[in-house]
């Protein structure tokens, strides 16, 4: 590894590979991991054979480092997704990263571009819609705290005071002015937050119709659509107007909870 720690200039995914080799040649089982990478484009056949030839493990794993080290490009998505497909979740806390930054200013950066969020049905957020806004939230995190509006009540809170990322379904009593958080919601601190996220590319992986999915924001045509729309703007609708559908949409939210706490996530 003195290819890794000779170099004096170097990206940040190099720094994170670097960081964290030590502790990944000792837990990370790369054989099938190269394969994947194979697949994926990320090593070239011959850097796969050559690899697989090492028989010892230690080797082995040192070997492809140092190859995902080398590369033109960072590797560290693709290197995730498949610790997650061998089973290795667990070694994904081990790709740390440099602590330049505050664990705020990191979970926003992990949030950027990357994550896809079912709502209902057919409807999905992307984090990429929202680039604008959490590009501009480092001034906001100084003053108290940023809060994004998914769809049927359901918000992502992003505050000063606790470095995690908070999803909650909130309700509007009639006696009060602006909408309140309830008990159904998951909280995730940065490495949850970054794996849900990897898990989430996953399964962009095999359903990649989601990618054809729009945002309900963006379906309305016309103010008057938009306000009558319960997803859109949920607390403010006539009660005598119940639609089933919005409380679909907070069976959703508790399954999504569910999945994400037996997955081990939460």
């Amino acid at each position: 590894m003195d290819e890794m720690n000779s170099r004096t200039y170097v990206k940040e995914w190099q720094k994170t590979i670097r960081l964290s080799a030590n502790t990944l040649r000792e837990r990370m089982k790369s054989n099938k991991i190269v394969n994947l990478l194979r697949i994926k484009n990320v090593l070239k056949r011959d850097e796969e054979e050559r690899i697989l030839k090492i028989s010892n493990e230690r080797e082995r794993t040192t070997e492809l480092l140092l190859a995902l080290f080398n590369l033109d490009f960072n590797p560290i998505p693709q290197l995730k997704i498949a610790l997650i497909k061998t089973g290795q979740s667990e070694v994904l806390q081990y790709l740390v990263q440099q602590k330049d930054e505050t664990e705020e200013a990191d979970i926003l950066k992990s949030y950027y571009g990357r994550c896809f969020i079912h709502l209902q049905d057919d409807t999905y957020v992307s984090a990429k819609e929202f680039q604008g806004q959490i590009q501009s939230l480092n001034g906001k995190l100084d003053k108290d705290e940023w809060i994004l509006h998914l769809g049927g009540g359901i918000q992502i809170t992003v505050s000063s005071k606790f470095p995690t990322v908070d999803f909650r379904q909130f309700w509007k009593p009639d006696e009060s002015e602006k909408a309140l958080p309830t008990k159904k919601g998951i909280s995730l601190n940065r490495f949850k937050w970054e794996r849900l996220c990897d898990v989430m590319d996953l399964i962009r992986e095999f359903v990649p119709e989601i990618d054809l999915a729009h945002m309900c924001l963006k379906t309305h045509t016309d103010q008057l659509e938009l306000e009558s729309c319960k997803e859109c703007n949920p607390f403010d609708q006539p009660k005598d107007n119940e639609d089933p559908q919005y409380n679909v949409c907070k069976e959703d939210m508790t399954d999504i909870i569910e999945t994400v706490q037996i997955d081990g996530i939460a």
